[in-house]
């Protein structure tokens, strides 16, 4: 997986926990809370996305070893190469195959959440 930094779209250095994860007629909403200010909620959109999973980060060992996650820098990322996007299309019998994928990866100290979307997500932090 190639990971590239959204410390722009993040616009913080503070590290999150996750606090809400939730389909509306919106899409995708996720809302974390900044750690070293709890006042501050950081609000991720996906208005359209193919997949998304949350995971226990132990369930992603193999990531951590791999990638410099330990950086709090990192805890944004995005990629347009990665396993899980050759998976989705793979199981998808290739009806995925010609459009733009970009997986995104939030990772906190507890969790990791996958979300492959086509669409740069909004955000927002309040």
């Amino acid at each position: 997986m190639e990971l590239r930094l959204l410390q722009d779209r993040a616009k913080t250095t503070g590290n999150f926990l996750i606090t809400d994860v939730h389909q509306d007629d919106e899409g995708l909403v996720i809302q974390l809370k900044d750690e070293s200010d709890e006042s501050k909620t950081l609000t991720i959109k996906y208005r359209r996305y193919y997949l998304y999973q949350n995971i226990d980060e132990t369930g992603r060992t193999r990531m951590w070893i791999k990638s410099k996650f330990e950086d709090p820098k990192w805890q944004f990322c995005t990629s347009t190469n990665s396993n899980l996007i050759s998976w989705l299309i793979d199981e998808s019998n290739g009806i995925y195959e010609d459009r733009k994928m970009i997986h995104y990866l939030i990772k906190t100290d507890t969790h990791v959440l996958d979300i492959i979307s086509n669409t740069a997500p909004e955000v927002s932090l309040l």
